[in-house]
C-alpha cells in the first residue's frame, strides 16, 4: 500500500473510532508534519471516560534529534521533526485555546500534506476492564502482522497480556519513573569534573518528572471525580508543572499579583483563577479587575468594604473557619471566619450589593486527620443556609487544601467525597473546587546536592550528640540547606532523607520502588549541614551509610517538590535558582507538552 494511503487508512480508522465513541469534543490529537501524538480515554483535558484506549501514532523515520528530556521507553529519541535532524518543526495544531477542537479539522492537513511521512499505529485496542478513569500505558504492541513494516533488523514478537488498572499502571509508571530519575542524576553528576570545572557546576539541582504530576491528575479523578482541582501555584510554581496542569485543565489557586500574572501568561482563562487570599493588597485588587479575575475570597468586614470600594463586580467566597490542629500548618491561626461571625458577615455583603457566591474553607497544609474534612464540609453546608435566608445563590463550595501524596490520600478523599455526596449532592447543582499543592509536585521533584566538606568527629568535645563513638563520624557540609531549598525544614515541618548518590566515583541510586534505608546500628554516621555561617543551618542530626562520603560526592533527596525552592533565599550569598531537569515517565503527558519543550 503506497505510504499516504496506509497514513489515511490509519488516521480515518482513528477517525472512525473517535466518533462512534463521542470522543470528538476531546483534544484527542497533536500533530505536526512530522506525526501525531494522541492523548486520548482519559487523556485529554479533563480525563472524560470513554469506552477505548489508544496509544500513540508516531512517525518511522531515519534520523530523530537529540532529545533527552522526552526520552520514552520504546524508542529513545522519539519522532518530531519533518527532516534530518531539523531544529524548529512545523507545527499544524488546534488553537491553544479553547481546549476543545474537531480531530477532523486536525487531521485534514495532515492528510493534504504532500511530504507526510509514513505514519504506524503502535497500538489501539479495546477493552472494557480498562477503568474509565484512566487509560492502560504498558509499553506499546503492534495490533497485527500486517499492519505495520518492520524496520532492519526487527523481529516480530508474541504481543504479551497486561493487567489493566490503575494500580498496575501507576506501579510501572514509578518504576520508569525511578528509572528516568536515575538517568538524568548520573548523566549530571558524571559530566562534571570536579578538578577543572567554572565555579558553580557543582551547584544544586532538581531532576523533576512530570509524569509524576499527570499520574496524580489521574489519581484525584479516580478518588475525587466531581471536585475540580486549583493547584495552589505558592507551592512550586514551577513553569512546565503550571504548564502541564493547564493542558489537563486545571484551576489555579493564586496568593498574589506574581502568581496570578504568571498564570495568565500562560493564556489561561481568568475564569479558572481564584485569588485565594482572604488579606489583599490594594493595588493587586485593582490588578486582578483589570485582568478580569473575578474569585476572591474574604473573611471579615475591612475585606468587604475594600472590595467593594475597589472590585464590586468580585464574586466572592467567604471562607470560613475549620479545625486544623492535625495538619503540618495551622492556617486557621490566621484566616477564617467563625461561624458565629458569618451571618453578619453575609448581611453586610447584601448590604454593599457584593456578590458571594460560595464558601471556601482549608483544613491546614498536610493534613492528617480526614474527620477534619468532614466537619468542615457540614460547617460550610450551614453558611450556604444563612446565604440563602440573606438572598444569595451560592453556586460553589471551595474544599481548599492539606491533601498530602502519600498513601494517606484515598482514605482522605473518602471521606471528603462522602461528605460532599451528604451534603452537596450533585442534584443541588453546586460545584466543587479545591486548592490542592504538595499533592501534585511533591514526589515529582528529586535534588541533588554535592559535599563541599568535611569534619571528622572523634571525641565528644567535637561531636554533635555529645557521645563518644567507637569509630569516627563526621561533618559533612552540602551546597544547599536550610536557607535555600531545604526551608521546608523550617516553614513546612518536613525531614528529608538524605541518601547516597555518589561515593568514590561508584553511582548508588536505586532505582527500585522499595526504598532501603540503613539500619540505625551500622554503617558510618554523618550529620548534613548546609553552606551558610548559620549554626542552625544543619539538614540532618544524624544518618547512617555504608559508604565513606568524601569531599566531592554526591547525595541526593527525594520528595522535594513542595515549598522547597519558592522559599528559597540568598543568605550569605548563596543563589536561589538552581537548575531543573525534566523528565516524563509518562507518553501521554509528554504528548501533551511537545509544544512547549
Amino acid at each position: 500500500m503506497p505510504t499516504r494511503s496506509r497514513s489515511a487508512a490509519c488516521l480515518l480508522a482513528l477517525l472512525h473510532v473517535c466518533m462512534s465513541t463521542k470522543a470528538l469534543n476531546h483534544r484527542i490529537l497533536r500533530t505536526s508534519k512530522a506525526g501525531v501524538t494522541t492523548t486520548t480515554c482519559g487523556l485529554g483535558i479533563d480525563c472524560s471516560p470513554t469506552p477505548y484506549t489508544s496509544r500513540v501514532i508516531g512517525t518511522r523515520t531515519k534520523q530523530y534529534s537529540t532529545d533527552c528530556l522526552w526520552s520514552d521507553q520504546r524508542q529513545k529519541h522519539p519522532p518530531r521533526l519533518p527532516g534530518p535532524c531539523s531544529s524548529s518543526p512545523t507545527k499544524i495544531s488546534a488553537t491553544e485555546r479553547p481546549f476543545t477542537s474537531s480531530t477532523l479539522d486536525l487531521l485534514l492537513p495532515l492528510l493534504k500534506s504532500p511530504k507526510q511521512p509514513e505514519l504506524f499505529l503502535l497500538d489501539l485496542h479495546f477493552d472494557n476492564h480498562v477503568p474509565e478513569f484512566h487509560p492502560s500505558h504498558q509499553l506499546p504492541h503492534r495490533t497485527s502482522s500486517k499492519a505495520l513494516p518492520l524496520t532492519e533488523g526487527e523481529s516480530r514478537k508474541p504481543r504479551q497480556k497486561t493487567t489493566p488498572g490503575f494500580l498496575d499502571h501507576h506501579h510501572n509508571g514509578e518504576l520508569v519513573s525511578k528509572a528516568m530519575i536515575g538517568g538524568a542524576l548520573r548523566h549530571r553528576v558524571e559530566s562534571i569534573d570536579p578538578e577543572f570545572c567554572d565555579a558553580g557546576d557543582e551547584d544544586t539541582f532538581f531532576v523533576a518528572d512530570l509524569g509524576h504530576v499527570y499520574r496524580q491528575h489521574l489519581r484525584w479523578k479516580k478518588n475525587l471525580p466531581r471536585v475540580k482541582p486549583f493547584y495552589a501555584v505558592k507551592c512550586n510554581p514551577d513553569p512546565k508543572v503550571l504548564r502541564l496542569l493547564a493542558e489537563l485543565g486545571n484551576g489555579f489557586d493564586c496568593a498574589s499579583k506574581t502568581e496570578i500574572k504568571q498564570v495568565l501568561d500562560m493564556g489561561v482563562d481568568p475564569s479558572r483563577i481564584i485569588y485565594a487570599q482572604p488579606c489583599k493588597t490594594n493595588s493587586y485588587v485593582r490588578y486582578v479587575a483589570a485582568e478580569g479575575v473575578r474569585q476572591m475570597t474574604f473573611d471579615n468586614a475591612d475585606e468587604l468594604y475594600k472590595i467593594a470600594k475597589l472590585f464590586p463586580e468580585a464574586e466572592l467566597y467567604l471562607r470560613i473557619l475549620t479545625d486544623d490542629s492535625s495538619s503540618l500548618c495551622r492556617l486557621s491561626l490566621k484566616f477564617g471566619a467563625s461561624l458565629d461571625a458569618t451571618d453578619g458577615l453575609l448581611a453586610l455583603a447584601r448590604e454593599l450589593g457584593l456578590n458571594v457566591v460560595g464558601v471556601s474553607f482549608h483544613v491546614g497544609s498536610g493534613a492528617s486527620d480526614p474527620l477534619a474534612f468532614l466537619k468542615a464540609v457540614r460547617d460550610a453546608n450551614f453558611v450556604f443556609e444563612q446565604a440563602a435566608a440573606h438572598g444569595f445563590d451560592m453556586k460553589t463550595l471551595d474544599v481548599g487544601g492539606g491533601f498530602c501524596s502519600d498513601d494517606t490520600f484515598e482514605a482522605m478523599a473518602g471521606v471528603l467525597r462522602d461528605a460532599l455526596d451528604e451534603y452537596f449532592p450533585p442534584h443541588r447543582g453546586v460545584s466543587l473546587i479545591a486548592e490542592p499543592g504538595r499533592y501534585f509536585v511533591s514526589a515529582a521533584f528529586t535534588i541533588a546536592c554535592n559535599v563541599i566538606a568535611r569534619r571528622t568527629v572523634e571525641d565528644p568535645n567535637g561531636s554533635v550528640n555529645g557521645s563518644l563513638a567507637a569509630a569516627p563520624s563526621y561533618m559533612v557540609y552540602v551546597n544547599d540547606g536550610l536557607y535555600g531549598n531545604f526551608s521546608s525544614i523550617m516553614f513546612d515541618h518536613q525531614h528529608p532523607v538524605a541518601k547516597v548518590l555518589r561515593s568514590s566515583g561508584n553511582f548508588f541510586y536505586n532505582t527500585t520502588d522499595a526504598d532501603s534505608p540503613e539500619s540505625p546500628s551500622e554503617g558510618i554516621e554523618y550529620s548534613i549541614w548546609g553552606p551558610t555561617c548559620d549554626g542552625i543551618d544543619r539538614i540532618s542530626e544524624s544518618v547512617r551509610f555504608s559508604q565513606t562520603i568524601d569531599v566531592g560526592d554526591w547525595l541526593y533527596f527525594e520528595d522535594m517538590g513542595a515549598y522547597t525552592k519558592c522559599s528559597a533565599t540568598r543568605f550569605n550569598g548563596f543563589s536561589d535558582a538552581h537548575d531543573v531537569i525534566y523528565v516524563c515517565s509518562e507518553p501521554a503527558a509528554r504528548a501533551m507538552m511537545l509544544n512547549y519543550i
